[in-house]
């Protein structure tokens, strides 16, 4: 009997760590109402995102340090900073279905320092049944620094039929 409610306690501890854990990055934006938040990423010293939110899904992104097309920074709400795995996991949810702000979610997740972001990329290419979300991968991943993502590109170059 206290084995089984030793296991139990188990369950629900894990079970609650892990419910912790997938409501911060999937609540990631706390967004109470539609509009601009921003956040900056850990160890990104140039890296802060702007999302224009509406019910819950983003609808436009701007980075600006990395887009020049656009003259103003939008009013946003801050969210502070956050670490790069919090960031990517928030924004890997809305590449698939493709949606009209895949693409920019793509060029976010690539502008991520760290392997977490090439990861992401690679499996977008490996995995993903949209073949438009499939070749943006592929252009972010050529955009990296990363070598890994590079052997990952050269791997794929040289595959034979």
């Amino acid at each position: 009997m206290m084995r089984k409610v030793l296991h139990l306690v188990f369950a629900v501890a894990l079970f609650t760590a892990g419910a912790a854990s997938e409501s911060r990055s999937s609540d990631l934006l706390r967004a109470a109402s539609d509009g601009w938040y921003s956040w900056q990423i850990e160890g990104a010293v140039d890296l802060e995102i702007h999302a224009r939110i509406e019910s819950g899904r983003p609808q436009e992104f701007y980075l600006p340090n990395l887009q020049c097309n656009r003259r103003n920074v939008p009013a946003s709400t801050d969210l502070g900073t956050l670490t790069p795995a919090e960031s990517i996991a928030w924004l890997q949810r809305f590449i698939s279905p493709r949606t009209q702000v895949s693409t920019e979610v793509m060029a976010a997740i690539a502008a991520h320092p760290g392997k977490e972001a090439v990861r992401v990329l690679q499996d977008v290419v490996r995995t993903d049944s949209d073949w438009d979300n499939r070749r943006e991968a592929v252009f972010w991943l050529a955009q990296s620094d990363d070598a890994s993502a590079y052997a990952f590109l050269d791997a794929l170059l040289s595959e034979r039929d």
